[in-house]
């Protein structure tokens, strides 16, 4: 396996290895670009716990609604 930063802690942690066991199958998903899917995830490491920024974003949520509601404060803006 490549030296992968998998989201481990010094605690002990309920789910740890079924998640050391996911992350080794993502791993095997991406193949010849594995070292690309652990730099990701260094990224989120660093985010989470130093003072670092990346350049792009980690991670993106799209939530889609056909729901309009104008009586928010961000549709007087």
């Amino acid at each position: 396996m490549t030296d992968c930063y998998i989201g481990s802690s010094k605690y002990k942690e309920i789910g740890f290895e079924q998640r050391k066991e996911m992350a080794e199958k993502e791993i095997d998903k991406w193949g010849m670009e594995a070292d690309k899917y652990c730099e990701y995830r260094h990224e989120w490491d660093r985010a989470a716990n130093e003072d670092y920024m990346p350049t792009h974003p980690l991670h993106v949520d799209i939530e889609l609604s056909n729901a309009c509601n104008l009586r928010g404060k961000m549709a007087s803006i």
